[in-house]
């Protein structure tokens, strides 16, 4: 769909409860880990699973119900992270967007692999080529929101008010007017 039918309002929504931040730093740590904390009754292995099954989980239903919903654009959350894809798409739309840091579905054992800075190196490249355009995130957050994904969830704009017609959606924020490409992080 063309970029510039977002410009009415629209929520950012990313689907899926299996579909929640953090595989690239769960298979950093796995890289990283002695392989005992990853095997089963390993101190990581609920981590290691969750990653699993949302790296297994396809994008079809949830692509269909966006269309569904009337999805005016969308795309994935991949080897970009969160805030280079929807960067790239605010960019292009000539928008800006918010986001509510605690609606972000995160996976579990990922804060502590944060603390750990177990973050993969595309990280750094992701944050580096959104630059000044993320405003308001702190040092974790910033990670997370960089964070690499396998297989990753969708990042769909849909109008105000039809996000009850997507099932299993979390509404994470809003596309705003503003300086294109910027992407506030609210706490």
């Amino acid at each position: 769909m063309h970029l510039r039918l977002l410009r009415h309002a629209t929520l950012l929504v990313q689907f899926g409860d299996t579909k929640a931040l953090g595989t690239g730093l769960i298979a950093t740590a796995v890289k990283r880990l002695d392989p005992s904390a990853v095997a089963p009754g390993g101190h990581f292995a609920h981590a290691y699973d969750a990653a699993v099954l949302s790296m297994c989980t396809l994008n079809a239903d949830a692509s269909r119900a966006a269309r569904a919903a009337g999805a005016r654009c969308a795309t994935d959350i991949t080897g970009f992270g969160l805030v280079g894809h929807l960067h790239k798409l605010l960019k292009g739309s000539g928008l800006a967007a918010e986001i509510d840091m605690h609606a972000v579905p995160v996976l579990p054992g990922v804060s502590e692999l944060i603390a750990a800075n177990m973050a993969p190196g595309g990280t750094g490249r992701n944050l580096d080529f959104v630059g000044g355009a993320l405003v308001g995130a702190i040092d974790p957050q910033r990670m997370l929101l960089g964070d690499p994904q396998t297989s990753g969830g969708l990042l769909v704009c849909v109008p105000a008010g039809r996000t009850l017609a997507l099932p299993g959606a979390v509404v994470i924020g809003r596309v705003v007017d503003g300086v294109p490409g910027r992407i506030t992080v609210g706490q």
